[in-house]
């Protein structure tokens, strides 16, 4: 099992995810052949905790060469800590990895509104906004829980994207990495309890870890998302 180097074309788009205020990490490893089997998908999940670890390492180790910081030491701020232990999964199907702004059914994305009539109502991706077409209260509470959907199109702080620039970028990231979203799929959740990495979530907006992968590739791709405002 290793963490693969992105090609530069995969390594903008999660870029331009980022810069867009995108709090979901995505972390891309290649099981080497392994078994496609539980502890293979542990193993990716603990290898990936590690990486983001160590970029939470390379961040404040570039902010102590800043004068403003040359009276700390890289023991005053955050560390990623993992409960090996605490490291506990379940596969799950696609509707429950997708979450709360997807309709399974119609493979389609839902929005939140933008116009000042309609903040508080969902939307099918590319819908204008009117009474006509928001989702009712009723269809609202048939939807799963939260997951990935959602980690994506509605983090703490809105997207500083259109609705349609926010949606061709989720598409974006499932084509490349995600198989389009293909039924195949094999998909483990991951308890939040084992890293203090999903301890901002906790407090209110969410806390993410999957980890994702299809019997035609070797590839694994891990998935972790926690904030708060």
């Amino acid at each position: 099992m290793f963490i693969e180097k992105l090609p530069p074309e995969q390594q903008a788009l999660l870029d331009s995810f980022e810069e867009a205020g995108g709090v979901v990490d995505l972390v891309v490893l290649n099981r080497a052949g392994a078994e496609c089997n539980a502890e293979t998908y542990r193993q990716a999940a603990l290898l990936a905790l590690q990486a983001v670890g160590e970029q939470w390492d390379q961040y404040y180790n570039e902010l102590l060469k800043l004068p403003d910081y040359q009276h700390h030491e890289r023991s005053d701020f955050f560390f990623v800590d993992v409960s090996v232990d605490k490291l506990t999964g379940h596969r799950i199907g696609r509707t429950d990895f997708l979450g709360n702004q997807f309709l399974v059914n119609e493979n389609c994305l839902l929005v939140r509104g933008r116009h000042s009539n309609y903040l508080n109502e969902y939307f099918r991706e590319g819908d204008p906004e009117t009474d006509n077409t928001r989702l009712s209260r009723e269809q609202l509470s048939r939807l799963p829980k939260a997951g990935f959907s959602d980690a994506v199109l509605s983090p703490p702080y809105n997207l500083q994207l259109s609705n349609a620039d926010a949606c061709s970028l989720f598409w974006q990231i499932a084509h490349v990495f995600l198989s389009d979203l293909d039924e195949a799929a094999e998909i483990w959740s991951w308890s939040t309890e084992c890293s203090n990495y999903f301890e901002a979530g906790h407090e209110w907006w969410g806390s993410h870890f999957y980890t994702f992968s299809h019997p035609d590739s070797d590839r694994v791709i891990a998935l972790l998302a926690s904030a708060t405002d």
